[in-house]
């Protein structure tokens, strides 16, 4: 939760400030009285975790690890497990060339990057190939220490879902963006900078060529579909969530630029973040049929509420 913004106030919700690394704490969140437990809890920034690893694995391995042992160590009777998962499971995803078909890249190398050489080749013949939407069923693709935690988790979460007979619902958000996120936290996402970036008065800076694109999911879509999860999902799942639709992220600055009548500028600097993928669309047919999930906002909708927070 963001320390900088009050709780939301009800009478149906105990707030409880701990560390997930602690058993105590989890017992005073009231873990032996619940039957379902929605785990959002983590570290989620691709690039600090390559500088601090250790924090990334003890808090989202060892933290989810501590869950588990609890319950099984006490026999709480958990009937659901819902667990907040990450698209960057899937690494760059699959991509289609026209020669060669369907291959999974690996990761782009820094000297391809230090020349300006942002898209996918096929590792074959060289030519430059398309993004393909990623899918459950796609291979996993590890290429950051956060995403080794998330895969990390998702593995812990099916293991013992399966030997302690728990209902495991994995959600692999893609880009979530939306109301009170955390303005003052520069690792809530690209949205959250440009935000801060159009309040200071300052430019937009945008790496790479600003053609990378993201799928973005407002957190109300996010809400929802975890809701979902919880009231619907009968069976163990892993479920992509997002809009199903891509922005480039020079897109997602000029529309932020217009929608907050900013006079700040898009800049395009050709830097580069290692660990960064270059396309990120998902495939959410699996949520829509299986919990009935359909996407309320779009990109061009969702920023409209963020405007007002400037």
């Amino acid at each position: 939760m963001d320390k900088s913004k009050k709780p939301l106030t009800s009478s149906s919700v105990t707030y409880v400030v701990g560390d997930v690394r602690r058993e105590k704490d989890w017992l005073k969140a009231g873990i032996t009285k619940t039957d379902a437990i929605i785990h959002l809890a983590a570290k989620t920034s691709v690039e600090e975790s390559f500088f601090n690893p250790c924090e990334y694995i003890s808090n989202n391995c060892y933290g989810t690890a501590v869950m588990y042992n609890l319950i099984a160590k006490n026999k709480i009777p958990i009937k659901k497990i819902i667990l907040a998962s990450s698209i960057a499971v899937y690494g760059e995803g699959p991509y289609l060339c026209n020669k060669c078909g369907k291959f999974y890249p690996q990761p782009r190398q820094s000297e391809q990057l230090k020349n300006k050489e942002w898209e996918i080749r096929c590792p074959k013949c060289n030519s430059i190939s398309k993004p393909l939407e990623r899918s459950e069923d796609d291979a996993e693709q590890i290429a950051s220490t956060y995403a080794l935690t998330k895969h990390t988790q998702e593995k812990l979460a099916m293991i013992y879902g399966e030997n302690l007979g728990i209902t495991t619902i994995v959600l692999r958000y893609f880009n979530v963006y939306g109301p009170r996120q955390g303005q003052n936290n520069p690792y809530t996402g690209v949205v959250t900078i440009f935000l801060n970036n159009i309040k200071n008065g300052e430019n937009l800076i945008v790496h790479e060529d600003g053609l990378q694109t993201r799928d973005f999911v407002h957190v109300k879509d996010i809400v929802n579909a975890t809701t979902l999860a919880l009231k619907k999902g009968n069976h163990s799942a892993i479920y992509n969530v997002g809009s199903g639709k891509s922005t480039s992220i020079r897109k997602l600055a000029e529309l932020l630029i217009n929608t907050c009548k900013s006079k700040s500028k898009l800049v395009v600097d050709n830097k580069f973040r290692i660990g960064d993928v270059r396309h990120g669309s998902g495939n959410i047919k699996k949520i829509v049929a299986e919990l009935g999930f359909k996407p309320s906002y779009f990109i061009e909708t969702g920023l409209k509420e963020l405007a007002d927070e400037i």
